[in-house]
């Protein structure tokens, strides 16, 4: 296996998806069946919850925060590479962001990991 067949490519919510996956492309096979990860870490989710707890629902605004920006990934994905769109999962998690990409990066048996500066 190539070691670099498999990225996962960590992004923040001020990172323009582009330059990560720019790189990610040149390192991955788009015709190879290995598929690269996307990932966004919110850590602020626990602060949103408790200001409107009141308002809504902690578990529904949870799934709502994260569906919304896993949408807005994909769309910047479909329009900044196409060529990579098919190939790209994209995962929005919850926590500390250096140990949940980590954590990501052995779930699914990602062999390098992009992230920006």
């Amino acid at each position: 296996m190539n070691i670099r067949s498999k990225p996962l490519v960590f992004v923040t919510e001020d990172d323009r998806v582009g330059l990560g996956l720019h790189y990610a492309r040149h390192l991955f096979s788009a015709d190879s069946e290995n598929e690269c990860t996307v990932v966004d870490v919110n850590s602020f989710l626990d602060v949103y919850v408790e200001a409107l707890k009141d308002i809504v629902d902690g578990d529904e605004l949870r799934t709502l925060v994260k569906q919304q920006r896993q949408d807005q990934l994909i769309r910047m994905i479909e329009r900044e590479h196409e060529e990579l769109a098919a190939h790209c999962k994209v995962k929005v998690l919850e926590g500390v962001p250096f140990i949940e990409t980590i954590k990501e990066s052995l779930r699914s048996a990602n062999t390098l990991i992009v992230k920006m500066a």
